[in-house]
């Protein structure tokens, strides 16, 4: 009788084992840990991305600008694309590099203001992230934004809500002295003055 019972619901103490490992995430993450680190890229790899990335964006924000620059001076003078000849040639010019880079300055300026504010608030609770990563974008504003990677969980509701809100304070504080300085040299024309010219 007594070996009927031994012999009832037993497994192997390995296949026991195994399942308990399924069961315990801190063993199944400790296992995936080798994997993780395959896939991650050298240190200096990383730097070169960012650093190339965010190049690439200083050159199609600029090419952007210098593209919005260009049509209002057109606009402006009342001239035609052709009589500035080769617009390639003019990428420095005087009359086009100084607002295309307020542009570029601009832009870029509230932009990283507001993903260092997500980064620095990271750093101060000590949860592991990435340098902003910018995105170019050559026909639209000249970028499609950035982003920071966080690589470590975020521990409570507080600091989520810090992280989460820091970005935009960050980026508002930049943006608005830009926002009235902007409006301030703006030119305010009549509708009806955009319309005729339109219709010519």
């Amino acid at each position: 009788m007594q070996d009927k019972i031994n012999n009832v619901n037993t497994f192997p103490a390995n296949e026991v084992e195994t399942q308990n490992d399924q069961d315990d995430p801190a063993v199944s993450e400790q296992k995936e840990e080798p994997k993780r680190k395959l896939l991650r890229m050298p240190l200096r790899l990383r730097k070169s991305l960012h650093f190339s990335l965010f190049l690439l964006t200083i050159i199609t924000t600029y090419l952007v600008g210098f593209d919005s620059v260009v049509s209002n001076y057109v606009f402006e003078n009342n001239i035609s694309y052709r009589s500035l000849g080769d617009l390639s040639g003019l990428l420095f010019d005087q009359r086009f590099f100084g607002p295309t880079l307020v542009y570029v300055l601009a832009l870029l300026g509230f932009l990283t203001a507001h993903e260092m504010g997500h980064y620095l608030m990271c750093r101060k609770y000590g949860i592991k992230c990435t340098l902003p990563i910018y995105l170019p974008n050559p026909f639209i504003f000249g970028t499609f934004g950035a982003v920071i990677r966080i690589k470590s969980p975020i521990r409570d509701k507080k600091a989520l809500f810090d992280i989460g809100i820091a970005g935009p304070l960050a980026g508002f504080i930049v943006a608005l002295p830009i926002l009235i300085v902007g409006m301030s040299q703006s030119i305010v024309l009549p509708a009806s003055s955009l319309s005729s010219s339109s219709s010519d």
